[in-house]
Formats: C-alpha cells, sequence, structure tokens
C-alpha cells in the first residue's frame, strides 16, 4: 500500500492526472489493501474455528462484516463495468463474476453459517448505500481541472450492484447440496449466481437509466466535475453493449465460465477456512 503511492505519483507526472480505479498504481494499491484484508480473515477464522459458545458467536459476526468489507472493496475496483448503464452488456456479468462468487462462497463455507453469503452481500449494500446517501450531505468544491460541471458536495458512487439477491441462491444451494461432488456444486452455483444476475439486473438497468432513478435514492442525477454536460446523456443510456445479439450470447457464456471457476476456488477456500486452526 505505502509502495502505491510514489507509484502513482509518477503515475501522474508522467502521463497527466487520471480518475480511473483501474490504473497500475490503484491495483498495487489494491493488492496491499487486500493482502491486509485477506491477513485479517485468516487470523480471524483460525481463532473462530478453535472458539466455542458465545466467543465463536462474536467472532462470526466479525468474521462476517469484514468479509462484506472485502466484498465491498473488490465491487469498488470493478465498479467501472458495473453501472446501471452496462447492464445490458456481457461485459457487466463478466465484471461481477469474477471473484463475487469466489468471496461468497468462500465465506460462507468457511464459517458454516447458514445464511453466510446472504449476510456478507447484505453487509456490502448497507456500506454502499451509507456512501450513496451520505457523501452528498458534505459539501465539496473541485481543487483540480478542468471543471466542466460545477459540484457544491461530494460525489459518491452509483448504486449497488444487488449482489445480496443472487447470495440468497448461493446460500440455499449450499445448504441443501453441501455434500455433492464439488465440480457439479460449482456448476450449480456458477448457474444460479448469474442466471438470477441476469432475471435481477436487466429490468434494473432499464430502471436505472430512465427519469424515476434520478435523485438521492437511487443517485442517477450525480455527475462528477471531471464529466461535461454534453456527456450527460451517457448515463441514461445504454453504454457497452455488444453489436450483436451472437455476440451478447458469447460474452454470457464466458461470464458462465466464470462464474463456476470462481464458485469452485470458492468451495476449495472455504474448506481451507473451515480447517484453519493456527
Amino acid at each position: 500500500m505505502v509502495t502505491s503511492a510514489p507509484f502513482d505519483n509518477w503515475w501522474h507526472n508522467s502521463f497527466g492526472l487520471d480518475v480511473q480505479i483501474v490504473s497500475p498504481p490503484h491495483m498495487v494499491l489494491g493488492i496491499g489493501i487486500l493482502g491486509v484484508g485477506v491477513g485479517a480473515l485468516l487470523l480471524l477464522a483460525s481463532q473462530m474455528n478453535r472458539a466455542e459458545g458465545t466467543e465463536r458467536k462474536n467472532l462470526l459476526r466479525m468474521y462476517l462484516y469484514l468479509g462484506g468489507v472485502l466484498l465491498a472493496l473488490h465491487l469498488l475496483f470493478v465498479s467501472e463495468y458495473s453501472s446501471g448503464d452496462q447492464m445490458h452488456g456481457a461485459t457487466f456479468y463478466l465484471a461481477v463474476s469474477l471473484g463475487v462468487p469466489l468471496i461468497l462462497v468462500a465465506l460462507a463455507r468457511g464459517c458454516g453459517y447458514r445464511w453466510g453469503a446472504t449476510v456478507v452481500a447484505a453487509i456490502y449494500t448497507a456500506i454502499h448505500l451509507a456512501q450513496l446517501w451520505g457523501l452528498p450531505l458534505f459539501p465539496a468544491t473541485p481543487k483540480l481541472g478542468p471543471v466542466y460541471t460545477n459540484v457544491t458536495h461530494m460525489i459518491p458512487l452509483e448504486f449497488p450492484v444487488l449482489i445480496v439477491i443472487p447470495a440468497l441462491a448461493i446460500d440455499f444451494l449450499l445448504n441443501r447440496y453441501a455434500q455433492k461432488n464439488k465440480w457439479l456444486l460449482a456448476v450449480m452455483l456458477g448457474a444460479a449466481y448469474l442466471v438470477v444476475m441476469l432475471i435481477v439486473h436487466w429490468p434494473l438497468g432499464n430502471f436505472l437509466i430512465a427519469p424515476a432513478a434520478r435523485n438521492w435514492i437511487f443517485g442517477q442525477n450525480y455527475f462528477s466535475y471531471g464529466v461535461p454536460p454534453s456527456e450527460y446523456h451517457f448515463q441514461f443510456e445504454f453504454i457497452d453493449r455488444e453489436a450483436t445479439f451472437a455476440l451478447l450470447l458469447r460474452g454470457i457464456a464466458i461470464a458462465f465460465v466464470i462464474a463456476i471457476l470462481s464458485s469452485r476456488v470458492g468451495l476449495a477456500a472455504g474448506d481451507a477456512l473451515r480447517r484453519l486452526r493456527r
């Protein structure tokens, strides 16, 4: 994390100011944050697996909260590919299939709690809604140029991805078919996750680009100072859409494979967390 700071400064001096989340210096920062988060999770899981009674319940609460924070950080790093105006393109489903099933499955299987994935997803949702509804309450003005849009308050991230709904499907399958062949279970988990994501987010995308979402609840009326008014319309129409239905299907098929592999790694990681004692 410390290494990323001078790297980021050099990057800006060499290539100019950027406000993108996905850049080499930010990826170095993300790896550092991930290392700290995973390390804390391992320490917590080992202690939880040795504990009993009230102590275990308290540690389980901490475990699930930390899981929600890790999920929030992961979705922050893919937020440039998971906005409402991208929900009718394969890029959105590729982005949310890469890592999210792994985190949900691993954390749920690792703790053994019946609704582990759902609680983790709910904590992510609460964190994301808190920043969406809270940041605009604080006054702010741009300190860097160019300024294309006058801003008088902090600008939040967009409305959260509704991960909590596919998380319910993941918990149901983990509870009902925990003893099945792991590859078969991974196929079931990946398929359920992606199908529910499509069912939920395809119509959600239609709503988020509509006038009804341009309010403080859904936050579709916020624009960064770096966005000129001539580009406002991009938030109210779908972008990153495939040119043909065949290309969309190919992208969804790739996302399906990624979701299965992510779920399989999650099962292995979850089993490792349950065995951890020191």
